[in-house]
């Protein structure tokens, strides 16, 4: 990350940030878990909600004391709930 053009960065983030995929997510016919830190400023618990109530037969998980990076804040919880999803779409 510290190699990247912080313009180039920008530019890309805000992409992002700004696209609205909300009528492409009703769409999605995958196991689909969605991961959300309950004290993510970024992406907060409430659009995480919003996103699990478009996806049919998406699953919502919220870690505690976390925040937008789940994966690095709380490592265990994280890997648990990836372990368990892939579990069951393995079997």
């Amino acid at each position: 990350m510290s190699r990247i053009d912080p313009a180039a960065y920008r530019i890309g983030a805000e992409a992002v940030w700004l696209a609205d995929q909300r009528d492409r997510v009703g769409a999605i016919r995958v196991p689909t878990l969605i991961i959300c830190g309950e004290d993510d400023k970024p992406t907060p618990p409430e659009l995480s909600c919003e996103l699990h109530s478009m996806i049919p037969g998406s699953r919502l998980a919220m870690i505690p004391n976390a925040g937008h990076l789940t994966n690095l804040e709380q490592p265990e919880a994280f890997n648990a709930l990836v372990d368990a999803l892939l579990a069951e779409v393995e079997s």
